[in-house]
């Protein structure tokens, strides 16, 4: 491996976190945990159910019923029911979680911009055809990953529940003997 390729990945992770914490430096600071990544994407989907926004921003939906419930207690977000399915319900930005939605749109949109002024037009499309390939690459192995480890970590806790019944050398243990104490 030459020096270039084993500093790639460290290069892309320095470049990486000085994104984000430019992004960071550059909003509003009034949201935490989530929360402006959650009025991001009500900007465009306005009245979406949680379970669609959750399959939408990649998030358990456990994880993102804690950051509905922080944004309304802030304001941000109303939950109502849908006017289309009366079972279901909406997530709703609030005239307040719109307005700094908005800001940190516009935030993130001058910092984008400051972080890619020295490339010309052809270098973003070069830079933009990389990273979509990066990307592509990354997901097709990560989903396979995921998939052997599921199933090794399944057949591990079918085994380990067996064997918690199986005491003894494979026989059952009596109901009596189970709690003796092994002094």
């Amino acid at each position: 491996m030459s020096q270039e390729a084993r500093n790639l990945p460290d290069q892309f992770r320095h470049c990486s976190n000085l994104m984000r914490r430019m992004y960071h430096q550059s909003g509003p600071m009034n949201t935490r945990h989530g929360q402006g990544k959650l009025m991001h994407y009500l900007l465009a989907l306005d009245g979406a159910t949680q379970k669609d926004l959750a399959k939408e921003m990649r998030m358990y939906p456990a994880s993102l019923a804690d950051v509905v419930r922080q944004a309304e207690c802030n304001g941000f977000v109303t939950v109502a029911p849908n006017a289309d399915d009366s079972r279901s319900t909406g997530v709703f930005l609030t005239d307040e979680g719109r307005a700094i939605a908005e800001k940190r749109a516009a935030a993130n949109d001058r910092v984008a911009e400051e972080i890619f002024a020295d490339f010309t037009d052809e270098e973003r499309m070069q830079l933009e055809g990389l990273l979509a390939k990066l990307s592509d690459s990354l997901e097709k192995k990560a989903t396979q990953e995921d998939d052997e480890d599921r199933r090794c970590n399944h057949r591990s806790r079918r085994s380990r529940r067996y064997d918690g019944h199986r005491k003894c050398g494979g026989r059952r243990m009596r109901k009596n003997d189970q709690f003796v104490s092994r002094g």
